[in-house]
């Protein structure tokens, strides 16, 4: 389910879902909007082409909780689109998004009438009439009369239109998936390559090649990845090996940092006394008291 609710929140957040549904958006001059599995909040109001009416009935106390019920009736249905009519005569219409098999949320869309449905004429239901007074009442009848009208035919085919957005997304989230894992497999070649070859005089050059990235997408990614910097990953893998060279007490302190991967003693001692808190030389002091 974690899983499912990150994917969904990255979708909702990506340029290029964001780019598809604004297309669909300009083309059928209809809100449209991404709504995160389980449905949570009514952030289709807030959309371009969202019906003034919409908005205005669901900024009342009672009008928000019946939207809001509404709109969680149409996404019981987790397998296809759902298009049902609201009491005030105004479709909407949801299409589920996958992910392996899993829900992960929404497409919205609605907010207008349907030519042949019976209901067209149907006027606002008696209680949101008696909750606006004077130029309230007047506003909401405006809204509600200038209400876009569409015959069955044309809303079914921005419906299928959307039906094809939504396949495009789910095939964009399975490549962004794919690469993703694709991008962590390689980190993981890139830590099997550190741990066997830390001794080794080691550049950027060489592991970005190895791995097909550049330098500086490879030190982003490791980051990314291990929440720890690739260069400072290395030096960890170099220190304790020399900790136990050092525990052995039988070898130079120059030798071991050579032999530990460091080029310098210089280097060796900064990164050592940095990352352990004392020196090479105190900290086997340190150690031979310890052992006797």
């Amino acid at each position: 389910m974690k899983i499912a609710t990150e994917l969904a929140l990255s979708l909702k957040n990506s340029p290029q879902v964001k780019r598809w549904l604004d297309a669909f958006s300009e083309t059928a001059q209809l809100p449209v909007y991404f709504a995160p599995a389980p449905f949570k909040d009514l952030g289709i109001m807030d959309q371009k082409y969202a019906n003034p009416f919409c908005k205005m009935v669901s900024a009342t106390e009672r009008g928000c909780g019946e939207c809001s019920s509404f709109q969680k009736r149409l996404t019981e249905n987790t397998q296809t689109e759902c298009s049902q009519f609201c009491e005030h005569g105004l479709v909407e219409t949801t299409i589920p998004i996958h992910f392996d098999y899993q829900l992960v949320g929404y497409l919205q869309t609605g907010h207008i009438r349907i030519e042949e449905h019976s209901q067209k004429n149907l006027k606002p239901s008696a209680w949101l009439d008696k909750s606006c007074q004077g130029k309230e009442k007047s506003q909401l009848a405006a809204f509600y009369e200038e209400t876009r009208t569409l015959t069955q035919r044309q809303y079914d085919d921005r419906i299928e239109l959307l039906k094809l957005v939504g396949m495009q997304i789910e095939v964009f989230a399975k490549d962004s998936s794919v690469k993703e894992k694709g991008e962590t497999s390689k980190i993981a070649l890139v830590i099997d390559y550190l741990k066997e070859n830390f001794k080794k005089k080691i550049s950027l050059e060489t592991i970005s090649k190895k791995v097909g990235i550049s330098r500086f997408y490879l030190c982003k990614l490791f980051l990314k990845e291990t929440g720890v910097n690739l260069l400072d990953y290395l030096n960890g893998l170099r220190l304790e090996h020399a900790k136990l060279q050092l525990h052995e007490g039988a070898r130079k302190i120059a030798d071991v940092a050579i032999e530990s991967g460091f080029q310098s003693v210089p280097h060796f001692n900064q990164v050592f006394r940095k990352r352990i808190g004392v020196s090479p030389k105190q900290y086997l002091n340190q150690f031979a008291v310890v052992k006797k």
